[in-house]
């Protein structure tokens, strides 16, 4: 590994760190925020739901907006101007005083999002070992990620929804200077010929699996601080649960990052799939401290392992970064879904309906990268 990590291009990875921070940030802190907004604002989970896929949906069209742009646009102005913009929703998210105004701004804030993933997802596509620079990303990610959910949701339990969105408007931009290392120039084309704008049925395969995996990881993320207050749980053991899942789940990236695509990218996929979608379905039905601790250990693990594989997957696709800024696109569009079919799945038949919800999303990404295995084999 140690050869492997002196051949990363360092300032572009760090780079790639501060978009991936911020163009996740409203939906890794989901959990923490939608929360506080559903108590805020006195609204049911359906609604919660809603908002929170407002806000991935505009996600999906600012990362679709890049991708037709990954050939001719500068991905260090879109980085930095995304960023900008994003860092001045957080803030005006903070005094928002009624529902509509709130989603309305959550919109902008979700496009500029978009803007800044598919950024910085795109300028990765032309190094040699996408797949190892995307775990390295995800294992410093985590890290920090670690640190500031603990202190997100400090200042959440302290002044509510203004407290999460001026705190995560405040990192956005902090994280400004580490932008200065995306490219200014697009990437050159792939004189091999890897890149194309056909949608080849490996690509369709590869978003649709994303996408789905997206759908269901992102509705149980949303609402697993309402379970785990179902069992108990306090805002602070909340809190805490998720900052330590994340700081274990790093060891996937680690274990990624070392293998790389030593043994190809199948195998670890498809245990990826199958652990990620244990464990969620293991959140849902936890019925202890200890039972729901054990499953996000088990869920970050699986979700820090699998990212990095199914993002060097779609990078194989395309030297200039369009399908992985696609993926980027496919990621959050499933992402905007789940929230609303996840809160909707608690409504009408609780935590099993919401147990087959994951079932269903698991078994579908399943089937996608295995249609994506066979056209494989037919070239």
């Amino acid at each position: 590994m140690g050869s492997s990590l002196r051949n990363i291009e360092w300032r572009l990875t760090l780079a790639v760190v501060g978009t991936a921070g911020i163009g996740g940030m409203g939906a890794n802190s989901m959990p923490i925020w939608l929360g506080a907004v559903i108590d805020g604002f006195a609204i049911d989970n359906q609604l919660g739901g809603v908002l929170g896929s407002i806000e991935l949906i505009a996600g999906a069209l600012g990362s679709l907006w890049v991708v037709s742009r990954t050939g001719t646009a500068s991905m260090r102005r879109l980085g930095l101007f995304g960023t900008v913009v994003c860092g001045a929703g957080y803030i005006l998210s903070a005094g928002a005083d009624s529902y509509l105004q709130l989603a309305l701004i959550r919109f902008g804030v979700g496009v500029s999002c978009g803007l800044v993933s598919a950024a910085g997802s795109a300028a990765i596509a032309s190094v040699r070992e996408p797949d190892r620079v995307f775990a390295v990303v995800a294992l410093i990610g985590g890290l920090l990620a670690s640190v500031f959910i603990v202190a997100l949701s400090a200042a959440t339990d302290s002044f509510g929804y203004a407290g999460s969105f001026l705190f995560l408007g405040t990192l956005c931009l902090l994280a400004l200077p580490l932008l200065r290392g995306l490219p200014d120039q697009p990437p050159p084309a792939d004189p091999s010929g890897r890149a194309s704008a056909r949608v080849t049925p490996r690509v369709a395969a590869t978003l649709g699996a994303i996408f789905a995996l997206s759908v269901g990881g992102q509705g149980v993320w949303a609402f697993s601080e309402r379970i785990a207050r179902q069992i108990g749980l306090s805002p602070d053991e909340i809190g805490m649960i998720i900052a330590v899942s994340t700081l274990a789940g790093l060891l996937g990236s680690v274990i990624a990052a070392l293998l790389g695509t030593r043994f190809g990218r199948s195998v670890p996929i498809g245990i990826g799939i199958l652990m990620s979608g244990t464990t969620q379905y293991g959140v849902i039905h936890s019925n202890s401290y200890t039972d729901y601790f054990a499953m996000q250990i088990g869920w970050g693990l699986s979700f820090f392992f699998l990212t990095p594989y199914l993002f060097g997957l779609s990078a194989s696709l395309d030297r200039q970064g369009r399908w992985t800024a696609a993926a980027g696109a496919a990621s959050m569009l499933g992402a905007a879904f789940g929230p609303g079919l996840a809160g909707s799945a608690l409504e009408w038949g609780g935590n099993d309906l919401f147990g087959v919800f994951v079932i269903v999303c698991t078994t579908v990404a399943a089937i996608g990268l295995a249609v994506f295995g066979r056209s494989r084999q037919r070239r």
